[in-house]
């Protein structure tokens, strides 16, 4: 019996073994759970620096926002100014001017205390000193706003016009830029006279006595067309009647500018460049193929009004070019250190004096022809730009031409 209750009781007998493992696995606990203490200790002080780091950041972005001025260029400055006049008149529609060419202008001190902007000093700070006036024009498509920035002698908003005739630009021989009769007009071969806009690549082709500047296409605008197609009594057939004002080129250029979409026509002018450009008269008058002259004295005595687009005269194709003996449609020197010649025929808005139903063209090698309107060519359009549309950049050269604002 005795024994037999010893061996029951050698069950609940701990071993030297067993006392190791229980002493082992509650040193092994409290190391754990001094592990997970110290992790969130640790978790603790990071997320604490993550606060004070967040504090921090937000503390110095306030004393920025209260004692330093943003960094406003001169360009953002004309910016605000012209669209804070944008939203005067926006509200204030009846003092806009209402027939095409008026002119309205809005101080920059009208537009801050209609609270319309912040005085200037809130954008470029006291030292900058500068002031403005929006002038707004009244153009064939919309209205122009012109802002003038002016801030002490460090900068004056500053034309087109002005920088293209700046007294470094103009010449009296060899290529470039000449004061004759009252206009300026780029001469030669090789001239610094490209100009950029929205949608295409254009050449400076004259600046008139009021400033306006003259543009016309450097590359091929929309498919070849015809001068007129209308029959002739004369030549008995279709071969068109050379009177621009009802010409089938003029109703064509008309519909290239203001709907291009119809017959997949190529546009000229996105909306933004149109309301950069102004209505101009265009000399339409006939001339013959010997009459001397390239002032345009003699397309002059007749003119189209109020058109938004049209063609170079012959005067004006003649004058692009500085050889001497450039005389008359005749001169086939006409096509000699001429910038205005290009690789494809294109039709002048001047028509034949001595026959009804022909006009001049320029051919593929430069040289002048009178064709029957009946004939196709690229009708390489014509468009005048505001004196006041403001220089961005450029320098005129082809990989860097002006570029406006």
């Amino acid at each position: 019996m005795a024994n037999i209750d010893n061996v029951g009781k050698t069950n609940e007998i701990k071993t030297e073994d067993d006392y190791d493992e229980e002493e082992s696995y509650s040193s092994s606990s409290s190391s754990n759970d001094r592990d997970k203490l110290d992790a969130k200790k640790t978790m603790m002080r990071f997320m604490f620096i993550v606060i004070g780091v967040v504090v921090f950041i937000a503390i110095v972005l306030l004393l920025a926002s209260i004692f330093m001025k943003p960094n406003y260029t001169y360009d953002d400055l004309e910016d605000i100014l012209k669209n804070a006049a944008v939203a005067y008149f926006k509200d204030n529609k009846d003092q806009l001017p209402q027939a095409e060419g008026g002119i309205v202008e809005i101080e920059a001190a009208n537009l801050i205390n209609a609270e319309y902007m912040k005085p200037f000093t809130e954008y470029a700070g006291e030292e900058n000193n500068c002031n403005g006036v929006v002038r707004v024009e009244k153009t064939s498509s919309s209205f122009l706003y012109t802002p003038y920035l002016t801030c002490g002698e460090d900068y004056v908003t500053t034309e087109l016009a002005s920088v293209v005739t700046s007294s470094d630009n103009l010449t009296s021989s060899g290529y470039g830029l000449y004061s004759l009769n009252g206009a300026y007009i780029f001469r030669g071969e090789e001239v610094n006279n490209y100009l950029e806009m929205d949608e295409r690549l254009w050449r400076i082709f004259k600046i008139d006595r009021n400033n306006n500047i003259y543009l016309v296409a450097q590359d091929e605008v929309g498919m070849t067309t015809d001068w007129d197609d209308r029959y002739n009594e004369d030549a008995s057939y279709a071969a068109g009647i050379n009177n621009y004002g009802s010409s089938r080129i003029k109703e064509y250029l008309q519909q290239v500018y203001t709907d291009p979409d119809r017959d997949n026509r190529e546009g000229i002018l996105s909306k933004k460049d149109k309301t950069k450009i102004v209505s101009f008269n265009l000399c339409t008058g006939k001339r013959t193929t010997t009459e001397e002259g390239n002032n345009n004295s003699i397309e002059c005595k007749e003119t189209t009004r109020n058109q938004q687009v049209g063609l170079l005269t012959l005067s004006d194709y003649m004058a692009a070019s500085i050889d001497p003996n450039c005389k008359n449609s005749t001169s086939n020197s006409c096509s000699n250190y001429n910038y205005l010649v290009t690789g494809y025929e294109f039709w002048l808005a001047t028509a034949n004096k001595a026959s009804n139903f022909e006009a001049f063209q320029v051919k593929t090698n430069g040289a002048i022809k009178s064709e029957n309107t009946s004939t196709y060519a690229i009708a390489r359009a014509v468009v005048v730009l505001n004196k006041n549309v403001l220089y961005k950049s450029g320098k005129g050269t082809e990989k860097s031409p002006y570029k406006i604002k």
